[in-house]
């Protein structure tokens, strides 16, 4: 069993995000930036993968594994979607640079080994 915990972290140290939003359509003034902002702090988060093995000869051994045991994602766990609206000067574009946690869920796995 593997346990992964990643820390709380500050992403404006990443990046200039005081122009990333939810919506394409905001431009606002530095005074009415909101809720539509994009979150500048990603939480605390673990994920678990495990595996279990059955020996069935002296060199044959079947896996069966799960990854990401609890099934945790950026955008289905803490709702925060990968993709944020960029402004440059007077125009904006569709980014993917607010990626801070898992973009992939669970995943069960089966592997047949063979070692001499």
């Amino acid at each position: 069993m593997a346990i992964t915990m990643v820390g709380s972290r500050d992403l404006s140290r990443y990046g200039d995000y005081a122009d990333h939003f939810v919506d394409r359509n905001q431009f606002p003034t530095p005074e009415q930036i909101g809720d539509e902002q994009k979150d500048q702090k990603a939480p605390t988060f673990f994920t678990v993968d495990t595996s279990l093995t059955y020996r069935l000869r002296q060199h044959y051994s079947l896996v069966f594994g799960i990854n990401n045991l609890f099934d945790y994602t950026q955008t289905g766990s803490a709702n925060d979607s990968p993709t944020a609206w960029h402004w440059h000067f007077d125009h904006a574009h569709f980014d993917s640079l607010h990626t801070w946690g898992p973009n992939r869920g669970r995943e069960f796995f089966f592997k047949f080994a063979a070692d001499w």
